[in-house]
């Protein structure tokens, strides 16, 4: 309780040591000051007060009856007159409430005012050197005029039209209101008068507030959230409630926010206001009385916590304001992106911060009244990046370029020239240093340095997320993805033939795109390569920009793949996992299963491709003769950089005879063979030509065995355990088994029957002429003596091949080195190919690869069954690339329900595949696939605690929480966005599947990133004796009717908080937290009850009846007799009846609350659709049992 006037001024020492001389030097600010406190603390015995004033100072005014409220009014009105020129915003609106309060409560029968309190100890006034010296106890002043509202600017009445009577409340009259008050008397006398830049940001805010605004029947669809859904601009609506100081403070949080982490600017906040304090009250030490109003605004408390919600609501504007100005803001980034200036070089924060702010304001106050401008330092920049005014720019260098922003704002011209500096190592854009003193607890001051360079701090909507990802991938293919076009362009044709063979009927296309195969991050990757190839002009500079920043990245968030273009190149990227941040690379190769047969070492195995064979993509080309031509291209490569001879290396193909479901193997040569003709030129000497010979199958005989040594050496395999020979061919354990015998060795080619053979026969003659025309030679591969061992990748024994070529020593084992085995490939001899990486590079393949799309010459068919092939035999369990992808579609697909909504652009920086909460997807079983769907496609299952943990490191780039920490989590606000469980916004009666999360705008005026949840035991209104006449146990006369219409659910915060431990780091705030919040439920204002939802939806007592096709709704209720219940309680109270039904018809909100109490209070419980089965839902009732004693099913209606 404030202490009597007469108890802490001493009147009689004022009239007798104050003359009217010194008395007349205290400025007018004092005098106001004075009387407008005691104003609100006199009691009725000291009326005089204003006479006593009066006869000091000696203000006439006439004489009237002493000792009415009315006089005392008169007398302090006349000394307010006096000084009210003279009197700052702040104590001027005080000083006249304070004589209006003192008068309304005239009757002197009750204490003071609350609105104010003033503690001076002692007011011990005396005359020194002839000036009027107050001593140091004044400066404990300690009254709280925060409390009072100016009428803000006509400016800013879009932004309070805009709000919630929630946060307009909290504006006006709450913890923001008080904090812009408090700030701006604070900085009132530092800063410049800016009455333009006030004007203009006003209507620049009230614009934004309007467009973003979201009307009433809209906000009822958020439940319990509504008042705190839209546009969070509390701060803001303070700030113009508070004077001209206060908007330009919300000016500058823009500012820190704009540049600054929450803690950070916290703390620059919590280092300027205790340095302006020591400033002010160091003033006054020095100077006596130089300003009681700063010295009054310096004794008031701003705790962190109001500070941090203060920078919070900033914050959150920001957010609505970019998003609204999204175009111009983006453009005004792409140009100040090559910025590179610090905001200023001052090395002590409050000096920096203050020094920024000054210049920050005079430059738009020019620029506003057309007085162009030029940036010295980074202040104005940052100035316009956080106040979303767009003046016009002049860009100096390289050249003189004129940038016309047209905002109608600055109507007057004014041009702010801004000079571009070389980028520098160090310095990225426009960048901040400071050093942040209470940041932390403990230790010396932080030297913090941040920037707003657009690449590394800002925040990417969901579509510029795919194209860093994109990046990504392509940064993973190494060569391969070199040329961004080229992948662009290759991943598109991909998808035209694969839209080609869905049209078609394809089975494996429809699978790949078809329903939740749209979601899978194949799909995205190939929408987000079409996405590229639509861009143009500025759209492609900033998608280009993105892949770069995605290729830069790309390593830590994706990790690198096994193979590149997902094994069609059939080349390795690395040793699968090798160099992988989740698997060590190893010195000893393994062994494959294969190298057994052919008597390999491990180490030797080295030489066979260990992922995918290189060139396999052969098999994707639809003509036979499209694959040779395309090898001998690749042969005349390989040879050439090899030095082979056209005999150590050919081609081999598979001949097919679909309709006999058989196929026999090929050869032609891959280069060209010097063959000699019967021709003679005038020396008489044969000349020779070069040309390709083809050994087609005749229809003859191919059981054949050669008889060279070396062909029995290689086939002396000793087989060390039974489970080996599980895996061998059969006519190879045949001939093992026969070493003896005349079993002559075959392969897995096809026996074909005379008639058969007949058929070729007649068809070889054809052949023959054909590939004459095109000067091609012609052999029988019957008459050659070649053993072909396709299934154990053995090699192809060719007797006399070297004898052929002219190379008789030569071995007569070839082995594959390019292709694919089955379809058709290149072999050359053995011991000859090691160094084909080096010749055919993945970017080279790839170029071939893309060359073979674009010419058409690709299968749609094909390329189907391989992409799904390939995609059924990966392992996304073990391998992190995949993890890391499927992550990434998991998060897109929930983000598309989120409109509008921006991810922060340093998760690119996070190894996603090793986050807690992709960790807990893979952990958890594994789901069939859906409608044939291979699972390494497949976004992973989110419960609500998983959906929670990766909402939160998309939104902030940095948190990896684990899920198991947010089981209880209800929702989730962080700056600009509440995320809500789906299950709050819903009927009882709809199902919300775990994972359903709802994204609003809005904010619970928090801090950092609050994570809700419920208390853990919930209380309920008791039911008194004296509660007896609101009771009804009315009979059910099958109205369904809404009964609860003043029911309203309320949230509101019990205080408490856990921080969340994401490792130690000494700060002083907490930026993410459990905070435990209260859904209320109140009828008319009356508290009902606070309920756990969540704890209701998946619990075993509730069952929902859907609506039913078969039968009359309009039947009456027979089977049953119900009790109506059509008050909460009723409800709570509930009847001993077997059967009850809250009449709550189509009021979701009351049924949602009915639900919850009545799953609280152990009943069973059955919500009705709108329009109940009453025939089902006597079924129900008898499935049951609810006629068993004790028993209660209450009925929500």
């Amino acid at each position: 309780m404030p202490l009597k006037f007469l108890q802490i001024v001493d009147i009689e020492s004022l009239r007798a040591n104050t003359t009217g001389r010194s008395l007349a030097r205290m400025n007018e600010h004092s005098m106001g000051l004075l009387v407008a406190m005691h104003a609100e603390l006199v009691s009725p015995s000291q009326f005089h007060f204003a006479t006593v004033l009066h006869n000091c100072i000696k203000i006439p005014f006439p004489s009237r009856r002493r000792g009415s409220g009315r006089q005392i009014k008169w007398k302090l009105q006349h000394i307010l007159r006096h000084f009210e020129k003279g009197f700052s915003y702040v104590f001027r609106d005080f000083a006249i409430k304070s004589v209006t309060d003192f008068y309304e409560t005239h009757q002197f029968s009750g204490p003071p005012s609350k609105n104010g309190s003033m503690s001076f100890n002692k007011l011990a006034v005396s005359a020194v050197n002839g000036a009027l010296e107050i001593q140091p106890a004044l400066a404990n002043i300690n009254f709280d005029f925060s409390l009072w509202k100016m009428a803000p600017p006509k400016e800013f009445e879009g932004v309070g039209a805009a709000l919630t009577t929630f946060r307009r409340n909290e504006a006006e009259n709450g913890c923001a209101h008080r904090t812009a008050r408090k700030l701006g008397a604070l900085f009132e006398k530092l800063l410049p008068t800016t009455p333009s830049l006030i004007k203009a940001y006003g209507q620049r805010a009230s614009d934004i507030s309007k467009a973003s605004s979201i009307d009433a029947e809209a906000r009822a669809a958020y439940g319990v959230f509504a008042s705190r859904v839209g546009a969070d601009a509390t701060s803001l609506w303070a700030a113009a409630t508070s004077g001209s100081s206060a908007i330009a403070v919300h000016l500058l949080a823009c500012m820190l926010a704009r540049i600054w982490e929450g803690p950070e600017a916290t703390s620059i906040w919590v280092e300027i206001t205790n340095k302006r304090k020591k400033e002010i009250q160091h003033d006054f030490e020095q100077n006596n009385i130089s300003d009681i109003a700063s010295l009054a605004a310096a004794q008031q408390e701003l705790t962190r916590s109001q500070i941090s919600e203060w920078d919070a609501s900033a914050r959150a504007w920001l957010r609505v304001a970019d998003a609204e100005k999204c175009r111009q803001q983006k453009q005004l980034m792409l140009i100040l992106e090559n910025v590179q200036t610090p905001v200023n070089k001052e090395t002590e924060t409050y000096s920096s911060v203050i020094r920024a702010w000054k210049n920050a304001l005079i430059q738009m106050e020019g620029l506003i009244n057309g007085v162009s401008q030029e940036a010295q330092g980074g202040d104005i920049i940052l100035g316009l990046s956080a106040w979303h005014l767009f003046p016009d720019l002049m860009v100096v260098a390289p050249r003189p370029t004129p940038v016309r922003q047209r905002d109608p704002i600055f109507t007057h011209g004014g041009v702010l020239t801004v000079g571009l500096v070389n980028p520098n190592t160090e310095d990225r854009g426009v960048h901040w240093s400071l050093p942040l003193a209470h940041l932390r607890h403990y230790g010396v001051p932080v030297v913090s340095l941040r920037s707003i360079d657009s690449n590394e701090r800002s925040r990417i909507s969901t579509g510029e997320l795919l194209l860093a990802t994109f990046g990504c991938v392509l940064q993973g293919w190494g060569e391969a993805g070199s040329n961004t076009l080229q992948a662009a362009t290759w991943l598109d044709n991909v998808f035209r033939l694969l839209e080609k063979s869905r049209l078609a009927g394809g089975r494996s296309a429809r699978i790949l795109l078809e329903g939740d195969a749209a979601l899978s991050w194949f799909s995205l990757l190939l929408a987000t390569a079409r996405q590229y190839l639509e861009s143009q002009g500025d759209g492609r500079k900033t998608a280009n920009k993105l892949i770069l920043l995605g290729r830069k990245h790309g390593k830590r968030f994706l990790d690198l793949p096994a193979e590149p273009l997902y094994g069609l190149l059939g080349v390795p990227s690395t040793t699968p996992y090798e160099n992988s941040q989740s698997n060590p690379s190893t010195d000893k190769p393994e062994a494959r299963p294969t190298d057994i047969f052919i008597g390999i070492s491990p180490q030797s195995s080295l030489l066979l491709p260990r992922v995918g064979q290189r060139g396999s993509y052969v098999n994707l080309i639809t003509a036979t003769d499209d694959k040779i031509h395309f090898l001998r291209k690749v042969a005349l490569d390989i040879a050439t950089e090899m030095s082979l001879d056209p005999s150590q290396i050919f081609i081999r193909y598979k001949r097919s005879y679909p309709s006999w479901s058989k196929h026999v193997y090929e050869y032609t040569t891959a280069l060209p063979w010097h063959r000699a003709t019967p021709k003679r030129k005038f020396n008489e000497s044969r000349s020779g030509a070069d040309g390709h010979t083809r050994w087609l199958y005749r229809g003859g005989s191919l059981w054949r065995r050669g008889t060279d040594r070396r062909y029995y050496d290689r086939l002396a395999v000793n087989f060390p355990n039974a489970s080996d020979l599980q895996r061998i061919p059969e006519d190879f354990w045949e001939f093992h088994q026969n070493k003896n015998s005349s079993v002559r060795l075959g392969t897995d080619r096809s026996n074909f029957t005379p008639e058969e053979q007949q058929s070729i026969r007649q068809e070889f003659e054809n052949r023959k002429r054909f590939y004459a025309s095109l000067g091609e030679n012609t052999i029988d591969r019957e008459s050659e003596l070649i053993e072909d061992f396709d299934s154990m990748r053995l090699g192809v024994f060719w007797d006399n091949m070297g004898c052929v070529g002219g190379n008789q020593g030569q071995t007569p084992w070839y082995r594959l080195i390019y292709g694919d085995e089955h379809s058709a490939g290149l072999f050359v001899v053995e011991g000859r190919g090691s160094m084909l990486e080096l010749i055919r590079t993945h970017g080279t393949e790839a170029a071939d690869f893309c060359s073979l799309f674009e010419a058409g010459k690709i299968g749609a068919t094909a390329i189907s069954d391989k992409l799904l092939q390939t995609f059924h035999n990966a392992n996304a369990a073990v391998d992190p690339h995949l993890k890391a992808l499927k992550a990434v579609s998991t998060a897109a697909a929930m983000y598309r329900k989120f409109p509008n909504t921006f991810v922060d652009v340093r998760i690119l920086q996070q190894p996603i595949w090793n986050t807690a909460w992709v960790k807990k997807c893979y952990d958890a079983p594994p789901e069939r696939g859906l409608n044939g769907i291979p699972s390494s496609l497949q976004p992973y299952h989110l419960e609500r605690a998983t959906a929670f943990a990766c909402i939160a490191m998309f939104e902030s780039g940095i948190y990896d929480i684990d899920p198991s920490l947010l089981e209880n989590v209800i929702a989730m606000s962080s700056s600009d966005s509440i995320y809500i469980g789906g299950a709050l916004l819903l009927d009882p009666q709809e199902p919300a599947y775990p994972g359903d999360i709802r994204r609003v705008l809005g904010n619970i005026g928090k801090p950092g990133m609050a994570f809700l949840v419920p208390p853990v035991d919930p209380m309920i209104r008791e039911v008194k004796m004296s509660d007896w006449s609101r009771i009804d146990r009315d009979e059910f006369d099958g109205d369904m009717r809404d009964c609860f219409e003043s029911a309203s659910l309320h949230l509101s915060f019990t205080g408490a908080n856990t921080p969340i431990n994401l490792g130690y780091s000494g700060g002083q705030d907490v930026d993410v937290y459990l905070l435990e919040t209260l859904i209320s439920l109140r009828d008319g204002g009356d508290w009902i009850a606070d309920l756990d939802i969540f704890n209701t939806i998946g619990n075993v007592r509730l069952q929902r009846m859907s609506d039913c096709q078969d039968h009359n709704h309009n039947s009456v209720v027979a089977a049953h007799n119900f009790t109506a219940i059509d008050n909460w309680l009723g409800l709570i109270d509930t009847p001993e009846t077997p059967l009850s039904i809250v009449r709550a018809h189509k009021n979701w909100q009351a049924r949602l609350a009915a639900t919850t109490i009545s799953i609280a209070l152990g009943h069973e419980t059955v919500v009705l659709s709108d329009h109940p089965c009453w025939c089902c839902f006597n079924s129900k009732a008898k499935e049951m049992a609810w006629g068993r004693s004790f028993q209660k099913v209450i009925v929500i209606g």
